[in-house]
Parts: structure tokens; C-alpha cells; sequence
């Protein structure tokens, strides 16, 4: 009887740690603020990258690579 009781508390004390991890690790979710930044970036992301995705002759999408001055020739 007492090796069941022990496991029934074990068990129950597993859980519950479990339990408040789970809660922490969603406490840190992002407030309204921070979703709106978030979402501010990768409208300004998207659009700064816009330009550089064209599609490939195989039906994909690719970036073109920026053009850079060539030196010394």
C-alpha cells in the first residue's frame, strides 16, 4: 500500500513540475506591442526585399544577386 501511495505522489509531483514548465515557457509569449513591432519588420523585410525576387526560367523563384562594382579591372 505505501509503494503505491509513493508512486501516486511521485507521480503527481512529476506532473505538476510539468505543468509549470509548460506555464513558463508560455509566459514569455509576445504582449500587443511586441506583435505589432514583429509585424512592422517583416512588412519593412518584405518590402526591401521585394525587388530582388524574380521568377526563374524553371517556374522558380530566385534572388538576383546585387551587382557590385567590379575593381582593378
Amino acid at each position: 500500500m505505501f509503494a503505491l501511495t509513493s508512486e501516486e505522489f511521485i507521480r503527481h509531483h512529476h506532473n505538476r513540475k510539468l505543468l509549470e514548465a509548460i506555464n513558463d515557457a508560455y509566459d514569455d509569449l509576445p504582449d500587443a506591442e511586441e506583435q505589432s513591432l514583429h509585424q512592422k519588420m517583416r512588412q519593412r523585410h518584405r518590402h526591401l526585399v521585394k525587388e530582388q525576387w524574380q521568377p526563374g526560367t524553371s517556374g522558380y523563384w530566385r534572388i538576383d544577386e546585387p551587382t557590385r562594382p567590379v575593381v582593378g579591372v
